[in-house]
């Protein structure tokens, strides 16, 4: 059995780096009729929005003796999507991204993601960047990570993660969230704007100011 995979735009065999992608497999049926696996490994990066058709061919002793080649065949047919994530992050105080400094202080970051496929468990993981430096932020020498492991029941959706640590030291500044998405230990998709401002939150110091006064005289000089 010798299979290629197909381009349906063009007609003609898809080309990975310029090589077509053909597997085979040598088998001896047990019965008259059965099924049998092969497989194709191939980098498929440029795919994205596209398809490719496997077509197959069936020997005896070097004799073709049958094929499968319709390039309209949703059976032979895998369709690619690139996934994609966007972030909204904000001050769990606030609800916006202006915070104020404090000795804990929690940033959640709501993860939109489209184009997963539901029933695949997927990981996602963050971590705080300091814009002056482009550098993760570092809180007592530590770098401030959070993740989480989700199923998607739908193509697209959304989840939250949370980041806990002293913002005591950053009155004036800013943090920046980056995140990655993983299926199966594999990175399919980022989102790592260091300019970003939707996943940026700025700090500051609450301060307060008075003005005193005499109430009779409504200057700074009572009788």
């Amino acid at each position: 059995l010798k299979g290629v995979l197909m381009d349906p735009e063009t007609g003609k065999p898809f080309l990975d780096n310029n090589k077509e992608v053909w597997a085979e497999k040598t088998f001896t049926p047990e019965k008259a009729s059965g099924t049998v696996e092969i497989t194709f490994t191939f980098d498929s990066s440029a795919l994205a929005g596209k398809k490719v058709v496997v077509f197959e061919y069936l020997y005896e002793q070097g004799k073709e003796i049958a094929v499968h080649t319709d390039l309209k065949d949703k059976g032979q047919t895998v369709s690619y999507q690139a996934p994609e994530i966007g972030t909204k992050a904000a001050d769990m105080e606030t609800s916006s991204n202006m915070g104020y400094t404090s000795e804990k202080t929690t940033i959640v970051d709501t993860v939109s993601y489209r184009n997963l496929i539901p029933g695949k468990e997927h990981h996602v993981k963050g971590v705080l960047m300091d814009p002056e430096t482009k550098k993760p932020l570092l809180v007592d020498g530590k770098e401030i990570r959070a993740e989480k492991t989700f199923t998607p029941e739908k193509p697209n959706g959304s989840i939250e993660l949370t980041f806990t640590f002293d913002s005591s030291a950053l009155a004036g500044k800013k943090v920046v969230v980056f995140e990655y998405l993983y299926e199966q230990e594999r990175e399919i998709a980022t989102h790592t704007d260091i300019t970003d401002k939707n996943q940026t939150v700025a700090y500051q110091a609450p301060e307060v100011r008075t003005t005193a006064k005499d109430q009779e005289s409504g200057t700074h000089t009572g009788q």
